[in-house]
């Protein structure tokens, strides 16, 4: 596992300051205008997640939304909704 850690480590820094569509999920409870979604690269429960932030973009459950990426986290990205 400790192998797998660090090639998905490299993978999810690779995408930072990239572009992809992301689908939502769900809101993240208890923040605001906050979403877990996928991109072309997750399968559900079983790949890393994308965090998206949509700023003053209304978001919604089964959007497909352009992210900017603007972070990453050993299996997960963190993105902000563009467009």
């Amino acid at each position: 596992m400790a192998a797998q850690q660090e090639v998905s480590a490299a993978w999810t820094a690779a995408q930072v300051g990239k572009r992809m569509d992301v689908i939502l999920d769900q809101a993240v409870p208890k923040q605001k205008n906050v979403w877990v979604g996928r991109s072309h690269a997750d399968a559900p429960d079983v790949d890393g997640l994308v965090f998206v932030t949509g700023g003053k973009q209304k978001l919604a459950a089964g959007a497909i939304v352009p992210c900017e990426i603007v972070a990453s986290q050993k299996y997960d990205l963190v993105g902000l909704a563009v467009g």
